[in-house]
């Protein structure tokens, strides 16, 4: 565990945990670690491996940058980013029925390190309720899978990002062969009756499954574009997909030890390059990691 300074009470790790077991009990199987789960999703370490991914792409930033994240859930990576990297941090979360509560609790946790509370904004992704050229980064993980409209939510994070500004969105690829949230092999570009079924006969109860878009390079395509003229596109993640396959760099979170098997089989069977280049030519790296700068306007010609 980094030693940030920062305080995570007891309270708030319980509270995340009731809020999980109630979120996802029928989706993970009978032994899963809701406790494990609880502290891995509150741990600025975890918050810290996704910044610096983010920065190494697009620059580090300065202190005083004005930072977004959409889908701010427990509030961790609001909090890391405001109080370890000197950023003016914002985080976006809604309060509907399946997120009721995370709100709250993401603000004790900002409210017991010092932070704004006010700082987490109550909404949806599809309807930023923020000024436009208002952050110099917008973020967002494992979020677009489960929105409404994802075309929507990433052309309302480039609307909310200043000129010049960059926007990370990360969610998983369903043209991959890992399903992250159930911790499962998948079969690449599932149509969803097809993936509601396949889970079925895996034994997995289908309300996480049918709350999920299965977004695959053809939803990417339509992303960028939607984002023609007012985002450059900098990168899908294939150069993170390549370097965690080689080096086995893959995070311990949540069911990513799982994955991180796989990998080490295909390590040792010398079958890793053979995978990296079937993979770029069939885009199966996961997660995608969309990055986009915004254009900047000057006498209405886009420049970069």
């Amino acid at each position: 565990m980094l030693d940030s300074g920062l305080k995570i009470p007891e309270s708030i790790v319980r509270e995340a945990k009731l809020h999980m077991q109630k979120v996802y009990n029928k989706t993970f199987p009978p032994k899963f670690s809701f406790e494990k789960m609880a502290h891995d999703a509150l741990n600025p370490q975890r918050a810290c491996q996704q910044l610096d991914l983010f920065f190494a792409k697009v620059g580090k930033p300065q202190q005083g940058d004005s930072f977004l994240e959409i889908g701010s859930g427990y509030g961790y990576l609001v909090l890391t980013a405001g109080k370890l990297y000197d950023l003016e941090a914002h985080g976006l979360e809604p309060q509907d029925h399946q997120f009721n509560g995370t709100v709250e609790i993401s603000q004790k946790l900002l409210e017991a390190n010092g932070y704004d509370p006010k700082r987490i904004h109550i909404g949806f992704g599809e309807n930023i309720p923020l000024p436009d050229n208002k952050f110099d980064y917008v973020f967002s993980s494992s979020v677009l899978e489960h929105v409404q409209d994802p075309i929507r939510v990433v052309t309302e994070a480039v609307r909310v990002a200043k000129p010049g500004g960059y926007v990370q969105i990360v969610f998983p690829n369903f043209g991959s062969f890992w399903e992250g949230h159930y911790g499962i092999f998948w079969i690449p570009f599932l149509p969803k009756k097809l993936g509601e079924l396949y889970v079925r006969l895996l034994g997995r109860d289908l309300e996480m499954m049918q709350s999920l878009r299965l977004l695959d390079i053809r939803d990417v395509r339509k992303i960028i574009r939607a984002l023609d003229g007012k985002a450059q596109l900098l990168g899908l993640g294939q150069d993170v997909f390549a370097q965690r396959m080689r080096t086995l760099d893959v995070p311990k979170w949540a069911s990513l030890p799982t994955l991180a098997k796989w990998l080490r089989m295909a390590n040792q069977l010398g079958a890793v390059e053979v995978l990296i280049k079937i993979g770029r030519r069939f885009h199966w790296e996961t997660p995608f990691i969309l990055t986009f700068k915004k254009m900047i306007v000057v006498n209405n010609d886009k420049t970069r």
